[in-house]
C-alpha cells in the first residue's frame, strides 16, 4: 500500500503522477491546509483521500484553510485536525468546537482529531531536531506533520511518497531548510521517496 502525500504547492500538475507508481483502491492520497493543487490534479477518482489542518483558534481559521475544505469536504474520506501550537504549550486554552461550527459548512463529528499526538515521541524528536537547525523555529508544517502521523501507522512494507514538497513555506513561523534536511535524512534511510514535477 502507498501514501501520496500532495504538497499545499500550486505548482503541481498532473505530471507528477507519470513518476509514481500506478494508484490502486487501496492507496491513500494525502492533502494539506487551503489544499491549493486540488483543482489542478485529478484525483476525485481516486478513492481514499485523507486531508490534515490545523484545528485553529478564531485569528487563524483562514490560514488553516478550514473553510475552503469545508465547502469541498465531501471529496474527502477523513480530515484531520491537528493542535495549534498554543494549544500543545497550554498557552491558549480558547475553545475552537463553537467557532468552527459556526464559520465553517464543518462540523465537529465529521472530523477525525488527533489525540495527544502533539506529544507524541516522533513530534518531540522532530520539534527537538528542528530547533538545532538554521532559523531554530521548531514550529512544523501540516506536511510535516502529516507525514510523521502516516509514519506512525503505516504498515512496515508501506510506501510513502511526497509529492511537491518543495519546502516553500512561511519563514518565519516555519524552519524550511530544517525540514528540507529531515526529509532528505528520511529519504536516505529510505522511509520516503520526494518526488517534483
Amino acid at each position: 500500500m502507498n501514501y501520496y502525500l500532495i504538497a499545499n504547492n500550486i505548482n503541481i500538475t498532473n505530471d507528477i503522477f507519470d513518476k509514481i507508481p500506478k494508484i490502486t483502491d487501496e492507496d491513500i492520497i494525502v492533502t494539506f491546509n487551503h489544499c491549493w493543487p486540488i483543482n489542478n490534479l485529478s484525483i476525485d477518482n481516486y478513492k481514499n483521500k485523507y486531508h490534515f489542518s490545523r484545528r485553529s483558534f478564531n485569528r487563524s481559521i483562514p490560514y488553516s484553510g478550514l473553510q475552503i475544505i469545508s465547502e469541498i469536504k465531501d471529496r474527502f474520506n477523513k480530515i484531520f485536525l491537528y493542535p495549534h501550537p498554543e494549544a500543545i504549550s497550554g498557552k491558549h486554552k480558547k475553545p475552537t468546537v463553537d467557532y468552527i461550527n459556526s464559520k465553517t459548512n464543518l462540523l465537529i463529528s465529521e472530523i477525525s482529531h488527533m489525540p495527544g499526538f502533539g506529544k507524541h515521541y516522533l513530534t518531540k524528536e522532530t520539534r527537538k531536531f528542528l530547533s538545532s537547525r538554521h532559523n531554530k523555529v521548531s514550529n512544523m508544517s501540516m506536511g510535516l506533520i502529516g507525514y510523521l502521523f502516516i509514519k506512525q501507522q503505516k504498515k512496515q512494507d508501506d510506501n510513502i511518497y511526497l509529492l511537491g514538497f518543495t519546502h516553500q513555506m512561511n519563514k518565519n513561523k516555519h524552519n524550511a531548510l530544517g525540514e528540507k534536511e529531515f526529509f532528505l535524512q528520511e529519504t536516505d534511510q529510505n522511509l520516503c521517496h520526494i518526488i517534483n514535477n
